[in-house]
């Protein structure tokens, strides 16, 4: 299975179980506000211009992470 769902303080989230590990542990809100903090910082995130793949990307560079086949 390359899905995990938990759930953590009344929030339900899914985990992917392949791609890069983290250097250290978070906690859910916590990246939820890593990932509300870029898409602000972009200023054109919009639902239905269908770049919620852009908004993963940059949590991951705001993480460290290698953003591999970039969306854009």
């Amino acid at each position: 299975d390359q899905l995990n769902e938990f759930e953590e303080k009344g929030e339900k989230w899914s985990k992917q179980m392949i791609g890069n590990n983290i250097s250290q542990e978070y906690e859910p809100q916590t990246l939820k506000k890593i990932m509300e903090n870029v898409t602000k910082a972009r200023g054109d995130y919009h639902l239905n211009n269908n770049n919620c793949h852009i908004a993963q990307e940059e949590t991951r560079r705001a993480l460290g992470l290698e953003v591999e086949n970039p969306y854009r």
